[in-house]
């Protein structure tokens, strides 16, 4: 059968044998090729000549409508013609870059590329032309710092507080990542949206270096936020922190506290590090912040996971978690469909989960700022399983939903930023991802165009160590046509089979499960086989999983039990259960699917003894 055409697909895109400027390899194709990134994100956010895909076909560019200027030009607006959702471009040349300006194009791209968390702008998609690159980003409704100081004077110390407690956690999470920003500046920081209590965000990553134990030696920056050793030329990370002091400054006293009648004066004014407080002087606690930002030498000078830990950013920070230590059921739900998901789903959920950009996504990064206690960009496990336990959820499923995420991170100390978003994400996935980001991601893994993605498509992609899982491989089986890729991914309505034969002929070990099931007395032994029943029917038949949780009508539908952790879920649905049970039963009225109809009525006449030995029946499973 014809493979279906998803809305958007262009059927006259070039094909890479007939685009121009292939004959040689350009220097954007150059640039990209040596980014150091992980295939995922390779996979899922760069566009090359080689995909047919040009910044034209998928945006709708307004370079007439300037946002900003970076160091490598003007930033414009665009809109996603796929959705309707508006961007910000950044162009870079790429043409007759001296070996300097590769670096810093590399560095630029690389590292924002790779940054993770909720208060630096997302690099969402690079498109690679023969001369240039454009850069995708998430567009800041909201002005930036200095316009808003500006408009402003200068702001209270409760709300300087809070921004600069955003600003630190991003510089720390960057310095943690071996990134030096070397241009932090009032302009570098933007508001997220015009609305109260915006989240604040760090762009512009145009003269980031990756740092090592090697000082940097390149001067750069903006002379009033430039710390006195750059214009020595040997420096390392503390630079950023000099100018992080530099703006706090600004922000509780509204002028900057090295300022001189031209520029050679100001250089002399940093290199002195002389400056005063003024009337209406700040508390004690900031002006001490301010200090120990503001030192001339820089191994004194404190760094940016020590400045977190000082007492103006601590009762900035504990006032802020005492607001936002509240889990929203939507990231419950979320989380427990991660739960479920394989290492495939999980490493492609989080690899999309920057083009979802909708109003949800903003609380999310809250939910994330307010778990991240220690303002270091990544989640302990351990406090997210607490605040489970807090909000209600049994301590053995809160400990697997904890370690679930965990798991996705094999490489980080906590959980990151993206695979929060992805979990949260996981429930609202066929509504915030679209038909067309998924058919281009489909298109990149179907690396022959035969219309199938099949286990060595994505071990090329992705790494061999992907599809070493047998879960993996049994989603994959023979090859995942369009349709079968999209139901992986974004989930949708189950499919009820009518030939329960041909289950029978392939999954002995439902016919087993099934017969054993009607058979079974009224004891916990036929409880588990009615359940372990309606499991497996629904891996082979139904594809039916915890992301159709949520119906039109507001009812409960069927979920996929890995025999793992189902009762753990099964009695944490509390008082849901029954409309849960009750729906599913519907459901499966509508198909000739007896086996399913049976299993939810054992079920449904041992719902007091399931719930009783729901913690024996756990370890047993």
């Amino acid at each position: 059968a014809a493979q279906r055409q998803p809305p958007g697909r262009c059927d006259t895109l070039p094909t890479p044998r007939v685009i121009a400027g292939l004959d040689n390899v350009s220097n954007a194709a150059k640039l990209l090729e040596s980014l150091d990134v992980k295939p995922a994100v390779r996979l899922a956010r760069i566009r090359t000549l080689l995909s047919g895909r040009s910044l034209d076909h998928e945006y709708d560019v307004q370079k007439s409508v300037i946002l900003g200027q970076g160091m490598s030009g003007a930033v414009v607006l665009a809109r996603r013609r796929a959705d309707g959702l508006d961007v910000a471009v950044k162009t870079i040349p790429t043409q007759c870059l001296t070996p300097k300006q590769h670096k810093l194009t590399v560095a630029e791209v690389q590292n924002q590329l790779s940054m993770d968390h909720p208060n630096i702008c997302r690099l969402l998609e690079v498109f690679e032309e023969p001369d240039r690159l454009h850069l995708v980003m998430e567009q800041m409704r909201g002005r930036d710092l200095y316009e808003h100081i500006r408009r402003k004077g200068k702001y209270s110390e409760l709300d300087a507080a809070g921004y600069v407690q955003q600003m630190c956690s991003a510089v720390a999470y960057c310095h943690r990542n071996g990134v030096c920003h070397r241009d932090l500046k009032l302009e570098n920081f933007c508001l997220e949206d015009v609305s109260e209590g915006a989240r604040l965000k760090l762009v512009d990553f145009g003269l980031s270096e990756a740092f090592t134990s090697l000082p940097m030696t390149h001067a750069c920056g903006t002379i009033l936020y430039v710390a006195p050793e750059v214009f020595r030329g040997r420096y390392n990370a503390k630079c950023d922190m000099w100018s992080l002091g530099v703006i706090t400054f600004i922000m509780l006293q509204g002028s900057a506290p090295f300022r001189g009648r031209d520029d050679r004066e100001t250089v002399m004014l940093i290199n002195r590090g002389k400056y005063k407080f003024h009337a209406p002087f700040p508390s004690n606690n900031a002006c001490c912040f301010v200090r120990a930002l503001l030192h001339t030498d820089p191994e004194s000078r404190a760094s940016a996971d020590v400045a977190l830990c000082l007492p103006w950013l601590v009762d900035a920070q504990r006032g802020e978690g005492e607001r936002g230590q509240k889990l929203d059921q939507r990231v419950l739900r979320g989380m427990r469909i991660f739960l479920h998901c394989n290492e495939l789903k999980r490493e492609l959920l989080s690899a999309v989960a920057p083009l979802a950009m909708a109003k949800e996504v903003s609380y999310w990064a809250d939910a994330f700022a307010a778990l991240d206690r220690a303002g270091s960009g990544v989640i302990k496990e351990e406090d997210l399983a607490e605040l489970l336990v807090q909000h209600d959820v049994g301590e053995g499923e809160a400990e697997a939903l904890a370690a679930a995420l965990q798991d996705a991170d094999v490489e980080s100390e906590g959980i990151t930023y993206s695979t929060f978003l992805a979990a949260c994400l996981s429930a609202y996935m066929g509504r915030l991802i679209g038909e067309p980001q998924v058919w281009q991601l489909f298109e990149r893994l179907d690396a022959n165009g035969d219309g199938k993605v099949t286990l060595e498509e994505v071990g090329m992609a992705l790494g061999q160590e992907i599809i070493e899982s047998e879960g993996v491989r049994a989603e994959i089986g023979d090859g995942l046509t369009f349709d079968d890729f999209m139901k992986f991914l974004l989930g949708g309505p189950p499919t009820v089979s009518t030939d329960v034969s041909k289950l029978l002929q392939v999954n002995d070990g439902w016919r087993v499960c099934s017969v054993n099931a009607r058979a079974g007395a009224e004891n916990g032994e036929a409880l588990n086989n009615a359940r372990l029943e309606n499991a497996l029917w629904r891996q082979w038949a139904c594809g039916v999983s915890l992301e159709s949780a949520n119906t039109t009508d507001g009812s409960v539908s069927p979920m996929s039990l890995s025999s793992q952790h189902s009762c753990a879920l099964l009695a944490s649905l509390g008082d849901d259960v029954h409309a849960y049970w009750r729906s599913a039963t519907a459901k499966a009225k509508t198909g000739e699917v007896e086996a399913v109809r049976r299993e939810n009525m054992a079920w449904r006449k041992q719902k007091h003894e399931a719930l009783a030995l729901s913690q024996d029946s756990q370890e047993s499973l």
